[in-house]
């Protein structure tokens, strides 16, 4: 699914217009303990439900953003989780692929400033 159908949607949100795409209950497990591995992100607000302690673990933003793009994730696993950008992205002054570390009961906005790249706004 093509981001530009996120973002669509997304905005919308803020006009009343069309609902988010939420998915909860995501589910980070041992396995998904790298980039290419990562669970990837299909909605606009996500909700984590179970993360593995394994170090590593965590989900991908989606390709194919436009400046503005937005998705939140919310860790509502036991453990850290990692959120990474598709290949080649970075987060914030993160290197390139890395993960950005969210710990249990976090919550992310993360915003495109490119096709590739995110800022994060992480709640306290």
């Amino acid at each position: 699914m093509a981001l530009s159908s996120f973002s669509t949607a997304y905005r919308g949100v803020w006009s009343g217009t069309d609902d988010a795409v939420v998915v909860s209950g995501i589910t980070v497990a041992a396995g998904n303990n790298s980039q290419a591995l990562a669970v990837a992100l299909t909605g606009e607000v996500n909700l984590i439900g179970t993360s593995s302690a394994t170090a590593s673990t965590g989900v991908r933003l989606p390709a194919g953003t436009k400046a503005g793009d937005m998705v939140v994730v919310h860790n509502g696993g036991a453990n850290t989780t990692l959120v990474y950008p598709a290949t080649g992205g970075k987060i914030d002054a993160l290197s390139t692929d890395a993960g950005f570390s969210m710990t249990t009961g976090k919550k992310a906005m993360f915003v495109a400033t490119s096709d590739k790249n995110w800022v994060a706004i992480l709640s306290a």
